[in-house]
């Protein structure tokens, strides 16, 4: 595996853990930016994820 290809699974993953410890003042503030650029669909679609991550 190249240099190049261990760094992009790291970076994937330490996205993926810094993510899943989005707490709900965190998702509010996510929500508020979306809505003052008006939900465009590539953040939009992420801040879906991060929710379904982050449902307890």
């Amino acid at each position: 595996m190249s240099d190049s290809t261990k760094k992009i699974k790291q970076d994937i993953e330490s996205e993926r853990v810094s993510r899943s410890k989005l707490g709900r003042e965190d998702l509010e503030k996510l929500y508020l930016d979306l809505e003052k650029e008006d939900f465009p669909s590539d953040k939009r679609i992420k801040f879906i994820g991060d929710l379904t991550n982050n449902v307890k």
